[in-house]
């Protein structure tokens, strides 16, 4: 073990501000399986319903990679896929209650054209989802109702973002150079599992490819809050 990596007992990280004051305990109790569903859930709609549904957690990110890291158990994510070099690693989960699995996502394989051409197309989940980059650069698309027009998110995220989205939200990563992040669900599926990731009937959501586009800023300067308008 290299003189800094965190033993897999290690206690979650001396909390700091803005959204690690919650986000160690919130992941704390997800790993030791003392965490409702309905509570996950009800964290990812607060957070979905203000409009601000990006904030920071660097702390709770680097020990979430390094408990990972160190526990190595494959998650078995994009087994499907085995030309795309996946690699990911189970974190916690049992069925009914809040799980979790690392994925370390590489380069895209096409680095430009249609979000039906990255390494995942946009999808579907039907649970809610918590995701914590823990390395490198990402952009979101992820599907939002905007003054009541379907619009697509383009969000830039880095490491350390937590990102929340309810379930039958239509999204991807566009994965750049590759990135790596905590995928948190309400409700464990395995990532073998047929439901892990469900198809979008472009009847009920439209065409991920052909949704106006907004970027995250603008949409914070939409929100009637001026608490969520974005620092000048």
């Amino acid at each position: 073990m290299s003189s800094n990596s965190v033993p897999l007992d290690a206690p979650a990280p001396v909390p700091s501000p803005p959204a690690d004051r919650w986000a160690a305990d919130f992941f704390s109790r997800m790993l030791g399986q003392t965490l409702a569903a309905d509570e996950f859930e009800a964290m990812v709609a607060q957070r979905w319903a203000s409009g601000r549904f990006i904030e920071s957690a660097p702390q709770t990110a680097a020990w979430l990679r390094e408990r990972a890291l160190q526990q190595s158990i494959d998650a078995g994510y994009a087994k499907d896929a085995p030309d795309l070099d996946f690699r990911s690693q189970w974190l916690v989960g049992r069925p009914g209650l809040p799980g979790a699995i690392h994925i370390q996502a590489p380069a895209e394989q096409v680095q430009e054209g249609s979000l039906s051409s990255r390494n995942r197309a946009p999808h579907l989940h039907d649970s809610g989802r918590i995701s914590l980059i823990t390395r490198g650069r990402a952009t979101l698309y992820v599907a939002r109702q905007v003054d009541g027009r379907p619009r697509m998110l383009v969000c830039p995220v880095q490491e350390g973002d937590l990102i929340y989205w309810p379930a039958w939200t239509a999204h991807t990563f566009d994965a750049g150079h590759g990135f790596w992040l905590v995928s948190a669900m309400a409700r464990y599926v395995s990532p073998a599992a047929d439901g892990f990731v469900l198809p979008i009937d472009h009847h009920d959501h439209g065409d991920p490819d052909v949704l106006p586009r907004m970027s995250y800023a603008e949409h914070l300067t939409s929100c009637r809050d001026p608490a969520l308008a974005p620092a000048t």
